[in-house]
């Protein structure tokens, strides 16, 4: 899990050959996994293939660090003294 400083803002999810495949426990894994007013926006994409053979599902996010988080944790550590 990502901690709290952190926070993922965008998802995308390539499946091969996405017809036939049902997206519903992608979803239900997102809705389940993220808490509510914080679900990144999310998309899902079919693709005919993926850069290694026989992969068929590979999925992409994007998360973004509070800044005032991560500049306390600068102050705090041994080289800022």
């Amino acid at each position: 899990m990502l901690p709290r400083q952190v926070g993922m803002v965008t998802g995308t999810v390539y499946i091969v050959d996405l017809q036939g495949v049902d997206p519903t426990p992608i979803y239900e894994a997102i809705r389940d996994f993220f808490p509510e007013g914080a679900k990144p926006a999310s998309t899902i994409v079919g693709v005919s293939a993926l850069a290694l053979p026989g992969l068929k599902v590979e999925v992409d996010a994007t998360a973004v660090i509070d800044p005032a988080a991560h500049e306390s944790r600068r102050t705090d550590s041994p080289q800022s003294r």
